[in-house]
């Protein structure tokens, strides 16, 4: 392997590792938002329970953003980042579980919380693993 071609591969290995992470981590996110819907919707015959879902993350996000940013700042940027893709994935594995919507309701809450926290933790990341002159690029 010629010299200026490892160069390249060192220097996109994580930002490619990371972009890897967060393509999963939102298509995720997408199956699970119609999987939801679709079961919100089977089990209540009900629009506005579906309704509901769509409020819950908004809601979270203004409960926690204003203080969430401190957190973030003080913490581990990765291992939040770990941290909370865990548990949005677990949580997102037990609510095919949950028969109460109300239950699912929580699971929605401690899942929005945890993206609260992901969110500003995953740009600050990249902000910082990204050096300046790759991040059109990347």
């Amino acid at each position: 392997m010629t010299h200026k071609k490892k160069g390249f591969l060192e220097k996109w290995k994580l930002p490619t590792l990371l972009l890897i992470g967060i393509g999963v981590s939102g298509l995720g996110d997408f199956v699970y938002l119609i999987a939801i819907n679709l079961l919100i919707l089977d089990m209540t015959h009900s629009a506005a329970a579906v309704a509901g879902l769509w409020i819950i993350g908004p809601i979270v996000a203004i409960l926690t953003n204003f203080w969430s940013g401190g957190f973030i700042d003080r913490g581990n940027k990765r291992n939040i980042l770990i941290l909370t893709d865990i548990v949005r994935a677990i949580s997102v594995a037990i609510i095919p579980l949950l028969s109460s919507i109300w239950s699912i309701y929580m699971m929605l809450v401690i899942i929005s919380l945890a993206k609260a926290f992901f969110t500003p933790a995953s740009t600050t990341y990249i902000t910082k693993l990204i050096p300046h002159h790759q991040r059109k690029k990347f």
